[in-house]
C-alpha cells in the first residue's frame, strides 16, 4: 500500500486506511499460474480540510465581495457550504472554491465553510471585518481664532458614519509625531501664527484627511498712548500719536477727542481747536480687545507779546505799573524780570513795582504756556532830581587871551545833561554843552554864565560872572641923574606897555642885604597879578668894608597870585649863567604867572611864562615837557630860554607837600606778574625789548607812560590764578572796571570785575586782553595790556615714518596738550643746520644710510620740552612704479550698468615692500580745473586693487575725475594718475502694460496703464515721479484724421476708455511719452486690436529687461517673458509661444532653444540663441476655455549689435609652458556699435576637457585690451587647451573675437619633470608671498590657479606607492599654501567668485588625503561670503550662474568627504563639543542646500530642472506646480533614486509654486552620529520642497505610497530604506 503495508486476497478490491498524509505508490501485482503481472498506482493521502479564506483582512463596505477558499486536494470534486453570519441565507457551491456575497452592511461577521467531498466533510470557522470606505472627512474648529495659551477645540466630521482612527496634526514646526486621537481633540498653541491642522480618518482599509486653518493669536494690550511732544499740544501742528501694548496681529482706531477718528498702530493728527482732549485707542483682533487714553490739552502757541509801561522815566523810589497784551495764546503764564541779576517773579499780565536805585532797568516779561513761550522787554529810566547845582572853577579876574574853565557840580542828580551860554554886553557870546565849559576872552569884559542841568526829570540852572582884564606888560623905570650924588634930588620915570585898570604905586626905598635901598615902582591892577622894575643908581663911593661883587643886583617883587596866595620870585643873574628854581605850590586850578630873566646880565628885561594847571588840558610855556596834568597834579621842569637860564616849577598834588621835591613819581600802570621768556626764545636768552613804535613791552619794572599804548607780556599758563592791581597817581574816589576778554580756539571769552585788585584765572590758551578803566566823577583813563596765554608743553612724542637716503623724511612731534602756539626747533643728527617751524611737522631729506638721533625742542612763552628718537635710514630696494590708463581724455560710463576701469601697472619686480592700491573718486568737472574738489566715498567698492569695478547705481550722474595711486607701503616711492570720467544717464525706459501688441475685448473699457515707466537710473525705491502724454497716433478706422480717440490733460500714468467708443475688428495704436526735469523725452508705442465678445486679455513683460535694464537682445542675450491672462480662470490658461525676427524669419521655439518649451505663459530663451544685429517679436497666444476664443499679445525686442571693427591676437604659440610663460593677447580697432566712445571689456577664457569632462576658467575680466598670465596645462596626454577672447559692451552685447586651441605643458624646471615638487614648493615659497605683496588679486589668483593645476596633473602620473614620505609631505605642503592664499583674498563681486571658486576646486584634488584640513573651516567661512555676494546678485531675471555653483559644489562634497572620512576619529575630550572636521561636514551640506536655495531664486516656474554635479555631490532643482514635481509618480526620470507618491500633492494642495531640491551625496554629511558595526549606505537621499518665498520641508520613505503628513523643522535623511542616525 506504499505505507509499508501489504494486503493479499483473492479478491481484486481491497480497503486500506492510511495514519498520515502522505504521497503514496500503491502496487498490485496479481499472479496466476499462466504468468505474473503487476501494476502501480500513486496516491495522494490528506487530510480533508479547509487551510484559509482570503481575503483574511478587511474588506470595504460594497456590492459583490469576492472570498476564496483555500483546501487541500482538489476543489474540483468538493461542495462549499458558505454561512455569511450577516442574516443572509446559505450559499452552496460545487466545485468552485470562490464565492460572491453582498455584505449590506458593516460590522465583524462569523463565516462557516462546510467543505464536503464523496467521502469526508471538514468544517472551517473564522470571523471576517466589514468596513466601509471613508468618504468625507469634515474638519471643523470650534473656532478659528484662538487666543494664546487656550484650548484650541477641533472636531472631525466623516461620513459615512464609523468608529475611525484619527491622527492630529497641529501644524507646529515641532518634530514630535502626530497625535492619535478620536474624533474631537483640544490643543493649545505656544506661539501666535497660522497653523494649518491636517486630521486624517482611517480604518483597515482606507484612509481621508482634510485641514483647517486655524489662527492664534496673542491678546493685545493696550497699555498707554505716546504722542512725540509733551501733553500740552500745540493748534494746528501735527502730532504723531502711537499705540504702546503687546500683541498680534492688532488692529487699531483712534478716536482724538475732536471728531477725528483714524486707524492703524501709529496715527498723525492735528488739532484745529484748543480745548482739553482725550485721546482713546481700541485695539483688538480676533481674540481680544483693550483700549487705553491720554489726556491731552491743546493750546495756542504764545504770540506778539507787548509790554507797555505806565512811565519810562522814573523818580528814585518811585512807582511803574506794567501791562501787556498778547496776539495769540491761551492759559499763559507771566514772569517778570525787574532788575539786573534778578530771578524771574512769578505774576500775572500786569505787575507795579517800585524802583529804590537809579539805572536803566530793562524790565523783561516772558508768557509761556505748555506749547511755547514770548518774550519782551521794555527799558525804564531811574533818575534823581537835580539838586545843588553850581559852577566851579571860575573866579573873578582873569588876563585876556586866557581859558577860563569852569566845572558843574550837582550835589543830586543822575544821567544830567548840562548847556552852557555866556553872556555879554546883553547878548550870547559863547555857548557849550558837556560838565566842563571853556571861555577864552581876547578883550577884556566882563562876562556873565548861565548853567543849565537836565535829566529826563527837568532842569536846574546856576550863574556866575567872569572880569577879563588885560595883563600889565613890562614895566621901564629911568633915573635922572644917574649916577646922582647924595641928597640930591633923582628924577624917576616909569614907561608901562600894556594893562587894563592899572593902579600905580611906588615905594621909595627897600631893604637890601648891604645897606642901600634902591628905588621901586610897582604898577598893580585889579586880580592880575603885578609888574615892577628897579634900578640900583651907580654911587660914586665905596662904604668901608663893603665892596659890590661881580655887579650882583638883587631885586625882590612882590605880586598877587589869585585866591590869596602870595608867589615869591627871587631873581638872580651874574656874569657867569646861574639859574634861578622857583617853586610855587597850589592845590586849586588857577592862573599862575611864572617872572624868569630873558636875558642874562646883558638885559634887565623881564619875561614872562604861563602856567595853566586844569584837569582839561595843558598850556605848555616856552619848552615845556609833559604831557596833560589834572588839577593837583605833578608838572616837572625845566624850562629853558634862549640865554641858557633854566627854570624849574615843581606844582605837587594837594595833601603831598611833604614829598621830596624831585622825587620819582610813577605814571598811571597795572601791576604786571613777572615776565617769561617769549615765544621762540632760547634758554639762557636775554628776552628783547622791542621800541614803543613796535608795540612791545618793557618788563615789570619799567615806569614808562602808557596811556593808550598796548604792552605784550607772556602768561606763565592757562588755568593759573593771576593777581592784578591798578595804581594811580593821584587821584580821589577813583572806582575800577577791569575788562578780560580771550580769544581762544573754541570762542571768544569775556569776563568783567571791578575793584582796584582783582584775581583772574583763564580758562583756555589763547590771546587775552585786558583793559582796565579808573573813573571818577571828573574823568577816566583806560589802559589796555595784551597776554599770551599759553599751555604748558607736557610731553612731545617724537614720531616718524620709514627713511630713505636722498628722500624726504617726514617727522612730526606730537605734542600734548596742543601744539598751538608753539615753536619747534629741530636737529635731524646728521650734522645739518637745524630748522625751526611753527608746526609741529618737519621734513629732511638724509644722504647716507645710518642710524640718526633725531632731536625736537618744543617751546612757547612759558615752557619747553625735548624729545629724541633714532632713525635708521636705509637704501630703497625697489625702484618707483610706472602706471598708467589706457583711456580716451573723456571715459564714459553708464550708472545702470556695471563698469570696469583699470590701470596698468608695472612694478618693475618689486616685491620687497608690499604694494598698496589706491583709487580715490572727486565731483569736479575735471582733473585739470584748480581747488579742492569734494571726495566721493563708494562703500562696498573694491578700491584697493587696480581694477576698479562699479555696481550699477553706485555713482550719480555727473562728470568726476578718478584718481589712482599705487605706492610700495610706507617708502616714499609711489606713482598716481588720473582719469576724467563722466556717469552718463541711461535713456527713460516708457513702458505699456501688455506690449506692444495685444488683443482686447469690445465688452470691457480699454485701460492703457503706464505706471510701469520709470527711470534706470534710479533705485526702484527711490523713483520720482515722471511726466505722461497719451496720443492715440493711429487706427485702421477709416477717418479723417486719423484716430478719432482723444485723450485729457498731460500727467496721468493710466487712461481709461469707454468700451462705446471702441469699434471691433479695429487696430488703434497708441503712444506713451515720458519725461521729467532735465531728461530727455522717450516714447513707445502699443497697438490695439478690438475684437468683439469675450476673449482672453493677455498681458507680457520682459522679466529680463528689467532686472538687467537692458531692453535690447543680442546672441549673448539672457531672455525670460513672462505672460498673463487679467480675465482667465484659474487653471484655464493655456498659452503658446511664437517668435519672429524683424526680417519675418521664424526662430522655432522648443526643447533646444529654450529651457521652458513653448507652451505656457513663461518663455525662458537658452543663450546662444539669437542672432546678433536682429531684433525679435514674441507673441503669447492664449485659449479659452472653449478652446475656440484667442488672445495673444506680443513684445519686441530691438538689437543690440556687439562691438566691432577691431581684431586680437594671441602670443606665443608654440612651446608653452604652464608657470614659466606668459600668454598674452592683444586687441585693437573695437568700438562700440551704438557708441564709438563708449568703454569695453575683454575676457580670456580657458577651457580644458578630458572624456567628456570640461572645466572652464575665466582667467581675466576687465578693461585692458591687452593682458598677459601664466595659465593652467591642459590634460594629459596632449596638454591641449582651448582660449578665446570675449569683446563685451557695457549692455551684454559680446563677440568672440579670437577662438583657438593652445598646447600648455607642463614645466620642466631642470629639463625634466623629476625635480618638479620641489620646484613647485620653492614657488609657493617666494613667489607666491611676492605676488601677495604686490596686493593685486587678479595675478594672485591665476598663479595660483596655474600652480595648482600643474600639481594636480603631475599626480595624476605620480607612482604614490614608490614616492618618499617627504616628498608627499611637500606635496601637502604645497597645496596648504595655494588654498590658504586663495582663502585670504578679499571677495567683492561675482567675478571674484567664479575665479577664486574655481581655483578652490582645484585645491580639493584628485589627492584628498593632501588637502589641507587646517584650512576647512576657513575654506567655509570664504564660501559664506561668497554666498552672500550671490544672494544679492541672484534674482527673478537673471541668469544662472551653474559655472560657479558646479565649483562650490565640487569644494562642498569635498568637504563633506573629508569629514566623513574621520568619522572613526577619536572623539573630543571635552563635553559638547564637536569634531571641527565633523561640524565642517554639515556645515558643507547645509552650504550646500543654501547654494542651491540661492540659484533657484533666477529660475522660473516649470522651467527645466537646474542640474549641478560635482564628484561628491549631485543636486537638482526646479521651480514648479505640485502635479510637476521631479521623480513624481509611478514613471520617475533619470537621475530619480526614488519616487514621489502621487498622494503626496495633496501635501502641497493650495501651492502653485514650489521650490524643489534632490541632493544625492556620496558621503554622510552627518557623521557625528557614528553607531559602532552599524552599517549603512553611502547614498544620501533627501527631498526639500516649498513655496517660492520659503521652502517647506518635506520627507518620505522611498516608495511609500503615502505623503508625509508634517513638516520636519530638520533635514530628515533617508539611506537604504531606515533613517540615518543624526
Amino acid at each position: 500500500m506504499g505505507d509499508g503495508t501489504v494486503l493479499s486476497g483473492p479478491e481484486a478490491t481491497v480497503e486500506h486506511v492510511y495514519l498520515r498524509a502522505q504521497n503514496c505508490t500503491v502496487t498490485v501485482g496479481a499472479a496466476s499460474p499462466a504468468g505474473h503481472l503487476a501494476q502501480s498506482l500513486h496516491v495522494l493521502v490528506f487530510v480533508l480540510e479547509v487551510l484559509r479564506v482570503e481575503p483574511a483582512a478587511c474588506i470595504p463596505t460594497q456590492p459583490d465581495t469576492r472570498l476564496t477558499a483555500y483546501v487541500t486536494g482538489n476543489p474540483a470534486h468538493y461542495l462549499f457550504d458558505w454561512t455569511f453570519g450577516d442574516g443572509s441565507s446559505n450559499t452552496t457551491v460545487r466545485g468552485c472554491p470562490t464565492v460572491t456575497h453582498n455584505f449590506t452592511r458593516s460590522g465583524t461577521f462569523p463565516l462557516a465553510l462546510v467543505l464536503s467531498s464523496r467521502v469526508n466533510r471538514a468544517h472551517y470557522f473564522t470571523s471576517i471585518c466589514v468596513e466601509p470606505e471613508v468618504g468625507n472627512v469634515t474638519l471643523q474648529p470650534e473656532r478659528q481664532f484662538v487666543q494664546l495659551g487656550y484650548e484650541a477645540r477641533l472636531v472631525a466630521c466623516s461620513w459615512p458614519p464609523f468608529p475611525y482612527r484619527y491622527t492630529w496634526d497641529f501644524g507646529t514646526e515641532e518634530a514630535a509625531p502626530a497625535r492619535a486621537g478620536g474624533p474631537e481633540v483640544t490643543f493649545i498653541y505656544r506661539d501666535p501664527g497660522s497653523y494649518l491642522v491636517t486630521v486624517t480618518a482611517s480604518n483597515n482599509i482606507s484612509a481621508a484627511n482634510d485641514s483647517a486653518l486655524v489662527e492664534v493669536q496673542e491678546p493685545v494690550l493696550v497699555t498707554s498712548i505716546k504722542v512725540n511732544g509733551s501733553l500740552g499740544l500745540e493748534l494746528q501742528q501735527p502730532y504723531l500719536f502711537s499705540a504702546v501694548g503687546r500683541g498680534r496681529p492688532a488692529s487699531y482706531v483712534w478716536d482724538l477727542g475732536d471728531g477725528g477718528r483714524l486707524e492703524g498702530p501709529e496715527v498723525t493728527h492735528a488739532y484745529n481747536s484748543t480745548g482739553d482732549f482725550t485721546v482713546r485707542v481700541a485695539g483688538w483682533n480676533e481674540v481680544s480687545r483693550s483700549e487705553a487714553w491720554l489726556n491731552v490739552t491743546v493750546k495756542r502757541r504764545v504770540r506778539g507779546l507787548v509790554v507797555n509801561a505806565s512811565r519810562t522815566v522814573v523818580p528814585l523810589n518811585g512807582s511803574v505799573s506794567f501791562s501787556t497784551s498778547l496776539e495769540a495764546g491761551s492759559d499763559v503764564r507771566y514772569s517778570w524780570v525787574l532788575c539786573d541779576r534778578c530771578t524771574p517773579i512769578p505774576g500775572g499780565p500786569t505787575i507795579s513795582y517800585t524802583f529804590r536805585s537809579v539805572g536803566t532797568f530793562n524790565i523783561i516779561v516772558t508768557a509761556e504756556n505748555e506749547v511755547g513761550s514770548a518774550q519782551d522787554s521794555i527799558f525804564v529810566y531811574v533818575l534823581q532830581l537835580i539838586e545843588g547845582l553850581q559852577v566851579v572853577g571860575g573866579g573873578r579876574y582873569f588876563p585876556t587871551n586866557h581859558t577860563v574853565q569852569l566845572q558843574a557840580v550837582v550835589r543830586d542828580g543822575t544821567n544830567v545833561s548840562y548847556s552852557w551860554t555866556a553872556w555879554r554886553d546883553r547878548g550870547p557870546a559863547l555857548a557849550g554843552s558837556g560838565k566842563g565849559f571853556s571861555l577864552t576872552a581876547l578883550e577884556a569884559g566882563t562876562y556873565h554864565v548861565q548853567l543849565r542841568a537836565t535829566n529826563m526829570l527837568g532842569s536846574a540852572w546856576a550863574d556866575c560872572t567872569v572880569d577879563f582884564v588885560e595883563p600889565v606888560g613890562w614895566l621901564m623905570v629911568a633915573a635922572s641923574p644917574n649916577p646922582a650924588a647924595v641928597n640930591t634930588s633923582v628924577t624917576l620915570s616909569a614907561e608901562l606897555a600894556g594893562g587894563s585898570g592899572v593902579l600905580p604905586h611906588t615905594r621909595p626905598a627897600l631893604g637890601h642885604h648891604d645897606g642901600r635901598e634902591p628905588a621901586g615902582l610897582s604898577q598893580h591892577h585889579r586880580g592880575s597879578g603885578c609888574a615892577g622894575a628897579c634900578e640900583w643908581p651907580q654911587h660914586q663911593g665905596q662904604r668901608a668894608g663893603r665892596q659890590l661883587r661881580g655887579g650882583r643886583v638883587l631885586c625882590a617883587l612882590l605880586g598877587a597870585a589869585g585866591h590869596g596866595h602870595q608867589c615869591e620870585l627871587v631873581l638872580g643873574c651874574a656874569r657867569r649863567q646861574q639859574q634861578a628854581w622857583p617853586s610855587c605850590h597850589h592845590g586849586l586850578p588857577g592862573c599862575w604867572h611864572l617872572l624868569h630873566p630873558a636875558q642874562c646880565l646883558q638885559r634887565s628885561q623881564l619875561g614872562l611864562s604861563h602856567l595853566q594847571p586844569h584837569g582839561g588840558g595843558a598850556h605848555r610855556g616856552p619848552g615845556a615837557v609833559g604831557q596833560q596834568q589834572g588839577g593837583g597834579t605833578r608838572a616837572a621842569g625845566p624850562f629853558s630860554d634862549p640865554a641858557g637860564c633854566r627854570l624849574s616849577c615843581h606844582l605837587p598834588p594837594a595833601g603831598r607837600r611833604g614829598q621830596p621835591r624831585g622825587a620819582p613819581r610813577a605814571p598811571f600802570l597795572p601791576q604786571l606778574p613777572p615776565r617769561r621768556r617769549p615765544r621762540g626764545e632760547r634758554a639762557g636768552q636775554k628776552p628783547r625789548e622791542l621800541g614803543p613804535g613796535a608795540g612791545a613791552h618793557r618788563g615789570a619794572g619799567g615806569r614808562e607812560r602808557a596811556a593808550g599804548a598796548q604792552l605784550l607780556r607772556a602768561w606763565h599758563r592757562h588755568g593759573t590764578e593771576r593777581n592784578f592791581t591798578a595804581r594811580v597817581q593821584r587821584g580821589s574816589r577813583v572806582a575800577y572796571a577791569w575788562y578780560f576778554s580771550l580769544q581762544k580756539v573754541q570762542g571768544d571769552s569775556l569776563v568783567i570785575l571791578s575793584g582796584r585788585d582783582v584775581t583772574y584765572t583763564p580758562v583756555a590758551a589763547g590771546l587775552l586782553e585786558i583793559q582796565v578803566r579808573a573813573f571818577n566823577a571828573l574823568g577816566s583813563e583806560n589802559r589796555t595790556l595784551v597776554l599770551e596765554v599759553q599751555d604748558a608743553v607736557q610731553y612731545v612724542a617724537l614720531q616718524s615714518g620709514p627713511c630713505f637716503t636722498n628722500r624726504s623724511a617726514q617727522f612730526e612731534a606730537a605734542t600734548s596738550p596742543s601744539p598751538r602756539r608753539v615753536a619747534y626747533h629741530w636737529d635731524f643728527g646728521d650734522g645739518s643746520p637745524g630748522q625751526d617751524t611753527d608746526e609741529p611737522r618737519a621734513e629732511h631729506s638724509y644722504l647716507r644710510p645710518g642710524d640718526y638721533r633725531v632731536q625736537v625742542n618744543a617751546s612757547n612763552l612759558v615752557s619747553f620740552f625735548v624729545a629724541q628718537a633714532t632713525v635708521t635710514v636705509q637704501v630703497l630696494a625697489c625702484r618707483e612704479p610706472e602706471v598708467d590708463v589706457v583711456l580716451p581724455l573723456q571715459v564714459l560710463m553708464r550708472r545702470s550698468q556695471r563698469n570696469y576701469l583699470e590701470a596698468h601697472v608695472d612694478l618693475r619686480d618689486c616685491v620687497t615692500y608690499q604694494t598698496e592700491y589706491r583709487w580715490e573718486v572727486y565731483r569736479t568737472a575735471s582733473c585739470q580745473r584748480p581747488g579742492r574738489p569734494a571726495r566721493v566715498a563708494l562703500p562696498g567698492v573694491d578700491v584697493s586693487r587696480p581694477q576698479l569695478v562699479l555696481p550699477r547705481l553706485a555713482l550719480p550722474v555727473g562728470h568726476y575725475c578718478f584718481v589712482f595711486v599705487v605706492s610700495f607701503g610706507d617708502t616714499p616711492l609711489a606713482r598716481s594718475i588720473q582719469a576724467n570720467v563722466t556717469v552718463a544717464p541711461e535713456r527713460l525706459v516708457p513702458i505699456i502694460e501688455g506690449g506692444s501688441y495685444r488683443v482686447w475685448s469690445d465688452t470691457q473699457d480699454l485701460v492703457l496703464d503706464g505706471s510701469e515707466s520709470y527711470d534706470p537710473n534710479l533705485e526702484d525705491g527711490d523713483q520720482t515721479p515722471l511726466s505722461f502724454h497719451w496720443a492715440c497716433v493711429a487706427s485702421t478706422q477709416r477717418e479723417a484724421g486719423g484716430c478719432a480717440l482723444n485723450f485729457g490733460p498731460r500727467g496721468s500714468s493710466t487712461v481709461t476708455i469707454p468700451r462705446e467708443r471702441l469699434a471691433a475688428g479695429v487696430e488703434y495704436t497708441f503712444s506713451l511719452t515720458v519725461w521729467k526735469a532735465g531728461r530727455k523725452e522717450e516714447a513707445t508705442n502699443q497697438t490695439v486690436l478690438i475684437r468683439s465678445g469675450r476673449v482672453p486679455i493677455v498681458s507680457l513683460e520682459c522679466v529680463s529687461c528689467k532686472a538687467q535694464a537692458v531692453y535690447e537682445v543680442s546672441r549673448s542675450s539672457y531672455v525670460y517673458l513672462e505672460g498673463r491672462c487679467l480675465n482667465c480662470s484659474s487653471g484655464s490658461k493655456r498659452g503658446r509661444w511664437a517668435a519672429r525676427t524683424f526680417s519675418n524669419k521664424t526662430l522655432v521655439l522648443d526643447e533646444t532653444t529654450t529651457s521652458t518649451g513653448s507652451a505656457g505663459m513663461r518663455l525662458v530663451l537658452r543663450r546662444g540663441v539669437l542672432r546678433d544685429g536682429e531684433g525679435y517679436t514674441f507673441t503669447l497666444t492664449v485659449l479659452g476655455r472653449s478652446g475656440e476664443e484667442e488672445g495673444c499679445a506680443s513684445i519686441r525686442l530691438s538689437p543690440n549689435r556687439p562691438p566691432l571693427g577691431g581684431s586680437c591676437r594671441l602670443f606665443p604659440l608654440g612651446a608653452v609652458h604652464a608657470l614659466t610663460t606668459k600668454v598674452h593677447f592683444e586687441c585693437t580697432g573695437w568700438h562700440d556699435a551704438e557708441d564709438a566712445g563708449a568703454p569695453l571689456v575683454y575676457a580670456l577664457l580657458l577651457r580644458r576637457c578630458r572624456q567628456g569632462h570640461c572645466e572652464e576658467f575665466c582667467v581675466y575680466k576687465g578693461s585692458l585690451s591687452g593682458y598677459g598670465a601664466v595659465l593652467p596645462p591642459g590634460f594629459r596626454p596632449h596638454f591641449e587647451v582651448g582660449l578665446a577672447v570675449v569683446v563685451q559692451d557695457q549692455l551684454g552685447a559680446a563677440v568672440v573675437a579670437l577662438n583657438r586651441s593652445l598646447a600648455i605643458t607642463l614645466p620642466e624646471p631642470n629639463g625634466s619633470a623629476t625635480g618638479l615638487t620641489v620646484w613647485l614648493h620653492g614657488l609657493t615659497a617666494s613667489v607666491l608671498p611676492g605676488l601677495l605683496r604686490q596686493a593685486d588679486p587678479q595675478h594672485v589668483i591665476e598663479y595660483s590657479l596655474a600652480l595648482v593645476t600643474v600639481l594636480n596633473e603631475y599626480e595624476q602620473a605620480l607612482d604614490v606607492a614608490a614616492e618618499p614620505k617627504h616628498e608627499r609631505q611637500r606635496r601637502a605642503q604645497i597645496r596648504k599654501n595655494i588654498t590658504e592664499t586663495l582663502v585670504s583674498l578679499r571677495v567683492h563681486t561675482v567675478d571674484d567668485i567664479q575665479q577664486i571658486a574655481a581655483a578652490l576646486a582645484q585645491c580639493m584634488g584628485p589627492s584628498r588625503e593632501l588637502v589641507c584640513r587646517s584650512c576647512l573651516k576657513q575654506t567655509l567661512h570664504k564660501l559664506e561670503a561668497m554666498m552672500r555676494i550671490l544672494q544679492a546678485e541672484t534674482t527673478a531675471g537673471t541668469v544662472t550662474p551653474t559655472a560657479i555653483g558646479d565649483s562650490i559644489l565640487n569644494i562642498t562634497g569635498d568637504l563633506i568627504h573629508l569629514a566623513s572620512s574621520d568619522v572613526r576619529a577619536p572623539q573630543p575630550s571635552e563635553l559638547g563639543a564637536e569634531s571641527p572636521s565633523r561640524m565642517v561636514a554639515s556645515q558643507a551640506y547645509n552650504l550646500t542646500s543654501a547654494l542651491m536655495r540661492i540659484l533657484m531664486r533666477s529660475r522660473v516656474l516649470n522651467e527645466e530642472p537646474l542640474m549641478l554635479a560635482g564628484e561628491e555631490i549631485v543636486a537638482q532643482g526646479k521651480r514648479s506646480d505640485p502635479r510637476s514635481l521631479l521623480c513624481y509618480g509611478g514613471a520617475p526620470g533619470p537621475g530619480c533614486h526614488f519616487s514621489i507618491p502621487e498622494a503626496f500633492s495633496g501635501a502641497l494642495a493650495n501651492l502653485s509654486d514650489v521650490v524643489q531640491l534632490i541632493f544625492l551625496v556620496d558621503s554622510n554629511p552627518f557623521p557625528f552620529g557614528y553607531i559602532s558595526n552599524y552599517t549603512v549606505s553611502t547614498k544620501l537621499r533627501q527631498l526639500r520642497c516649498g513655496p517660492a518665498p520659503g521652502l517647506r520641508r518635506c520627507c518620505g520613505h522611498p516608495g511609500q505610497q503615502q505623503p508625509c503628513g508634517r513638516a520636519a523643522s530638520a533635514a530628515q535623511l533617508y539611506a537604504a530604506g531606515r533613517p540615518l542616525p543624526v
